[in-house]
C-alpha cells in the first residue's frame, strides 16, 4: 500500500522501473482513516517496525524459495 515497504535493496537503479509493479501509493489512506492493520504481500523482505501513521502493516515475506528462511506462516492474527 505505500512505497515505504519497498526494501532499500530494491531501490537501486536497476529497479527503480519496476518498483511501481511493486506497491501501490495509498499513503492518503493511512491518514484519512483510523486503521488498525493492514495486510499485504508480494513483499520478499520483512520489516522489523512496519507501522504507517499507527497502522500495522502485516507483510507476507515468503518471496522466492532461496528467500527468506526465517519465514513464518501466520495461522491467526487476533
Amino acid at each position: 500500500p505505500t512505497k515505504k515497504l519497498v526494501d532499500e535493496k530494491y531501490t537501486g537503479k536497476e529497479y527503480t522501473d519496476m518498483n511501481h509493479a511493486y506497491y501501490t501509493n495509498l499513503d492518503y489512506l493511512f491518514y484519512e482513516y483510523d486503521i488498525d492493520m493492514w495486510v499485504c504481500g508480494h513483499s520478499h523482505t520483512a520489516k522489523s517496525d512496519p507501522d504507517f501513521n499507527k497502522t500495522h502493516l502485516l507483510l507476507n515475506p515468503y518471496g522466492y524459495p532461496d528467500e527468506n528462511h526465517q519465514f513464518k506462516l501466520v495461522s491467526k492474527i487476533l
